[in-house]
């Protein structure tokens, strides 16, 4: 395992005071958006340190980072400095889905042991990278003891295996483990073992914690088991994707350049060129849409049936959860375009990796986007003040408030950003 990262810190400026208000520099016409942006210093950090060193909850509202000193390592969350230790494994802090629990690993001795919220669970001889839920405040993961493996979900034990990891934790806490008996693997739910295979992977829970897939190899082929029930084999199948509310389930089948959508377990050929990604669904499962590559070199996104405009790339398809819009990251040559609606914003330079996302009730639209070395959110088209970085979590923009909340670098400052869309 790697060491901690080295980071060092600049002590003082720590006061955590809302700064007052700021409405997006340039005046808006009747009409057009307008942004309202609060900030919140939440530390210093010595220049030079690379973005990927600090970690972003999945809601964009905390952030943490590790320092050392001397012989010790220290996490440092939201500002405030942590319990010293000798190692924080691969020197990184994580946080749960919600953003409520920080979590992160540490060695002590020759034992080690998952710390959530700086308080250290019982020690093993080893754990493994946690798991949290997609959902909610879960905490999973694999500790050995002896020649001996076992799962640790919100600190209760499984019984020990020969081998074992963690496949998916629904938001409830329903775990799918991975078993390994004498060579083959089987999915472990509720106390039931499913079907043996050669290998399993990507499980999926659906949202409302109901169903289970997952994708399975027998032999040279891959098959996808939902619910228990083994389909079709295929040279290849791509991870199962559910909609929010559980009701459809789909995926990719073939190998790449020859795919096939499967959708509730059936085939749908791609309409217009070669499936690259997808499926999207909107959040009640009525809405269906994936990437094709076109005989021209160009890709096009595809809608209910309906082809977009061609453009040279698509990637991070969004529908609102209403299904009644549409939203993705388009490539016009080295520049990054926003499609919303068939509606183009930019070109930008890049566009945050998942950073694209509807508010709850899909009115409104956001995403970093970087230009000539700087960084910004945009919300609406309209974009904050520009920063050195603005980092996000997993692409859950807003909160249910319709506030976007990610964080700003500038210079030594990590800064919390809090925005939303004002109505002229």
């Amino acid at each position: 395992m790697a060491g901690p990262i080295k980071l060092s810190f600049l002590r003082g400026g720590l006061r955590a005071l809302w700064a007052i208000s700021l409405v997006a520099a340039a005046p808006a016409m009747p009409g057009e958006p307008r942004l309202q942006l609060d900030q919140k210093l939440l530390g210093r950090l010595a220049t030079g340190i690379p973005p990927q060193q600090i970690s972003i909850s999945p809601d964009g509202r905390r952030v943490a980072w590790v320092i050392t000193r001397g012989a010790k390592v220290i996490p440092v969350i939201d500002g405030v400095e942590g319990n010293a230790c000798e190692w924080i494994v691969r020197g990184h802090i994580g946080f749960t889905a919600d953003g409520n629990h920080s979590v992160c690993q540490i060695r002590r001795g020759q034992k080690m042991a998952t710390v959530v919220d700086g308080l250290a669970a019982k020690e093993y001889d080893a754990v493994d990278n946690w798991v949290c839920s997609d959902a909610g405040g879960h905490v999973g993961y694999i500790a050995k003891r002896g020649d001996k493996y076992l799962a640790v979900l919100d600190g209760a034990e499984s019984r020990e295996y020969e081998n074992v990891r963690i496949g998916a934790i629904s938001a409830s806490g329903r775990a799918a483990l991975i078993v390994q008996i004498a060579g083959k693997e089987c999915v472990f739910v509720d106390g039931v073992d499913g079907r043996m295979y050669d290998h399993i992977d990507d499980i999926a829970i659906s949202p409302n914690g109901k169903r289970v897939a997952y994708k399975a190899r027998r032999n040279d082929k891959w098959l996808l088991v939902i619910d228990g029930l083994a389909g079709k084999a295929y040279a290849d199948v791509t991870a199962p994707q559910f909609s929010a509310d559980g009701s459809r389930l789909g995926y990719a089948a073939g190998l790449e350049g020859d795919r096939t959508l499967v959708v509730d377990g059936a085939e749908i050929k791609p309409t217009g060129g070669k499936l690259v990604e997808g499926p999207f669904f909107s959040a009640d499962g009525k809405h269906l849409a994936y990437v094709v590559a076109k005989e021209t070199d160009s890709a096009a996104v595809v809608c209910d049936g309906v082809e977009s405009k061609e453009y040279d790339a698509a990637t991070q398809v969004r529908l609102s959860p209403d299904g009644k819009r549409i939203a993705y990251v388009a490539q016009r040559g080295s520049r990054s375009i926003v499609v919303v609606d068939s509606a183009e914003n930019g070109p930008y330079d890049a566009v945050g990796l998942d950073s694209l996302g509807f508010s709850p009730h899909g009115k409104h639209i956001a995403w970093t986007a970087r230009r000539e070395g700087q960084e910004f959110l945009v919300i609406d088209g309209a974009q904050t003040r520009a920063y050195d970085r603005v980092l996000t979590g997993n692409g859950q923009m807003f909160t249910q408030d319709g506030k976007v909340h990610v964080i700003g670098l500038a210079g030594a400052q990590v800064l919390a950003l809090e925005a939303c869309a004002v109505e002229n």
